[in-house]
């Protein structure tokens, strides 16, 4: 049996060792929280961009031009959450990039379409190449929208099954 200063140093070994387990066992569930939030807060900013209608309005000729109406690729959550992006999978931050950096040039061209003069023949003729550019970009937008949200949905799915583990 161990007594004395050896059963002391052994007893505030395990006490020691004990209490770093419990610090690091409570930032990794910190962490899978606030992975998840963004996760989740990502999935709902992603979710709302009304992509298909902006195609449909371009594509049928809508006679105001819906980007000076409809603020439709809402970037917030990405902006504000730049930070937490890198905590996630690769396959989610992969596709999560791929979308934003796609609407951020839409939201790009939707500005710049602000500055074309309708009744200038020149200015028109250049808003309706920038329109057919953006209708392209906003088909591959959707494909972006819907890979994101798959990656997403899925580690979702495995945060709720964690957590009912938990």
């Amino acid at each position: 049996m161990l007594t004395g200063i050896s059963g002391t140093i052994i007893s505030a070994l395990i006490g020691g060792i004990s209490g770093i387990g419990v610090v690091l066992l409570r930032e990794k569930i910190n962490k899978d929280r606030k992975i998840s939030k963004t996760r989740r807060a990502l999935y709902a900013e992603i979710d709302s961009a009304d992509i298909e209608l902006a195609k449909e309005l371009i594509e049928g000729g809508y006679s105001q031009p819906f980007y000076r109406q409809v603020d439709f690729l809402p970037t917030d959550v990405y902006d504000q959450n730049v930070g937490e992006i890198g905590l996630m999978e690769e396959s989610e931050i992969d596709a999560v990039i791929s979308y934003y950096s796609l609407a951020k040039t839409v939201r790009s061209e939707t500005s710049a379409l602000h500055t074309v003069a309708e009744d200038d023949e020149y200015e028109y003729q250049v808003g309706q190449s920038a329109i057919g550019s953006m209708k392209n970009d906003l088909s591959a937008l959707i494909d972006r929208q819907e890979t994101a949200l798959a990656e997403l949905r899925t580690e979702l799915d495995e945060d709720i099954v964690s957590s009912d583990e938990d």
